[in-house]
């Protein structure tokens, strides 16, 4: 078997009582528990080959420690001129789109209703590629931008999915760009 917990976007049966314990994230305890009698063997996979190495550092840091998983290291070292992770005004949007055809994604339907853009929502992107993406943020995904709020489990899920989509570089809408921990980014005069 083959995948990362860190993209559990999904329960596929989240009314079984059984293993309620591990869901999500914490399926890593339960194989953990099964490596320790032998029934199993885990090994990590620590490359990415999609994302830079700027995304794949933001995207480790979206879990708390207590996950330990290890350091994703990049094997894309492609260089476009706006690489990395940047933040930007709602304002600065169309700019954007326009100048970095970036893919626009969100948590749900129910984020930046009135903007026009071709969303799509995180769960549904999972195994797709973008050379750029452009997140609508949640409340708390903005408060871990801004200050570190630790996400809930299924958010962090849900947010390294989206990340993860680019090759490049990810931007978030946000109001006030510089006081996020991102590169804040504003169309030329």
């Amino acid at each position: 078997m083959v995948g990362d917990v860190r993209q559990s976007v999904f329960d596929t049966n989240p009314e079984d009582p059984n293993l309620k314990k591990y869901r999500g994230v914490a399926m890593l305890q339960w194989f953990a528990l099964y490596e320790k009698t032998g029934l199993l063997d885990v090994s990590h996979k620590v490359e990415t080959w999609r994302a830079n190495q700027a995304i794949a550092d933001f995207s480790d840091k979206l879990f708390p420690a207590e996950f330990t998983f290890a350091s994703t290291r990049s094997r894309q070292d492609a260089t476009t001129g706006h690489d990395g992770m940047f933040a930007i005004t709602a304002a600065d949007v169309p700019s954007y789109v326009r100048q970095f055809e970036a893919q626009p994604l969100r948590e749900s339907k129910a984020i930046a209703r009135s903007s026009d853009l071709p969303f799509r929502n995180f769960g549904k992107v999972k195994g797709l590629t973008f050379d750029r993406v452009l997140i609508y943020p949640t409340d708390p995904i903005t408060k871990y931008l801004t200050d570190g709020t630790e996400l809930k489990p299924k958010t962090a899920c849900g947010l390294y999915v989206a990340v993860t989509r680019a090759k490049h570089s990810v931007a978030f809408v946000v109001p006030n760009p510089t006081a996020t921990r991102l590169t804040p980014w504003s169309a030329s005069p």
